[in-house]
């Protein structure tokens, strides 16, 4: 009895007959089939949205130019300009320009088709906004001011993004129906058959980036990975930054190690507030080593 599910998706999926979010929702009930656990998680992050940007894989990461509104001081002369990044620290660069879509496939789908440009802006907030300003000296050495400044991503990074999750999905159930050409009706569970669709799971959708180590016949827990960092702390006050700020941001790095999400976001806003309290006392040539500084915290 041949297996009609896996060979109906297959070809509706390769002549584009169902969206990729319908495509993987009818996955699942393959995946559970199966009992692979990674392939049901990818399914169900691709669906969803994926938590944070940490658990991102490559094909959902894309470099972007970042452009930001400037004026004078009375709000006139306004202009937009594109910011380099030369010298401000690799860390620093890639945390500006890297766009992270951790949105839904069906959320990417629909913005594709109605993104009526060929240019997508992700707006930067209040606290980025600040620091990018001081960053580069608008206000001391041109009397200037920064109102707005964004990410820009082609259109096409979306078409990219879908095309990929579409194609991740196609290899794997390919070679899911090569190796098991009966799996709907006569898929066994057993330590075999468990390994070769690990393989496969892993070879299709991580690549060479498999978060885990698959062992046959062993039990693999993934589990959130703690990191320690030795900060030398004392090279901020160096830098002008008050003694009690730099406890603050120790509370922030402690309370938050388990949630890199959270870390970054609570350190971005203790930077943009020292980044204003630096500006005030005129120390505007540290800002950029404070920034580097705090960037190479959020791993």
């Amino acid at each position: 009895m041949i297996d009609p599910m896996i060979k109906d998706l297959i070809k509706q999926i390769a002549y584009e007959e169902i969206p990729i979010s319908k495509a993987l929702t009818i996955a699942k009930i393959i995946a559970k089939k199966i009992g692979n656990q990674e392939f049901e998680n990818w399914i169900k992050n691709e669906i969803n949205g994926y938590e944070s940007d940490e658990s991102l894989p490559k094909y959902r990461k894309h470099f972007g130019t970042v452009k930001a509104e400037i004026m004078d001081q009375f709000g006139y002369n306004q202009e937009i300009v594109p910011i380099s990044f030369s010298g401000w620290g690799e860390n620093l660069q890639r945390m500006i320009q890297m766009t992270y879509f951790t949105q839904s496939i069906s959320t990417l789908e629909t913005n594709f088709d109605q993104l009526n440009s060929e240019i997508g802006q992700f707006q930067f907030p209040p606290e980025q906004v600040k620091v990018l300003e001081d960053g580069m000296k608008l206000r001391e050495q041109y009397g200037r001011m920064m109102r707005s400044a964004w990410r820009e991503v082609p259109k096409l990074q979306l078409k990219v993004i879908i095309n990929r999750t579409k194609q991740i999905l196609l290899d794997t159930l390919l070679e899911l129906d090569k190796q098991f050409p009966l799996l709907e009706n006569e898929f066994v569970n057993n330590l075999e058959n468990n390994q070769k669709v690990s393989n496969i799971i892993t070879n299709h959708i991580y690549g060479d980036n498999n978060p885990v180590n698959v062992a046959s016949g062993t039990n693999v827990s993934q589990k959130d990975i703690n990191f320690n960092i030795n900060i030398q702390y004392s090279e901020l006050e160096k830098l002008g930054v008050e003694k009690n700020e730099v406890e603050e941001l120790k509370s922030i790095v402690k309370d938050n190690a388990n949630d890199r999400s959270t870390l970054k976001v609570n350190v971005m806003k203790w930077l943009g507030r020292v980044s204003s309290s630096i500006a005030a006392r005129g120390l505007y040539e540290n800002i950029p080593a404070i920034t580097e500084f705090v960037t190479n915290i959020i791993p």
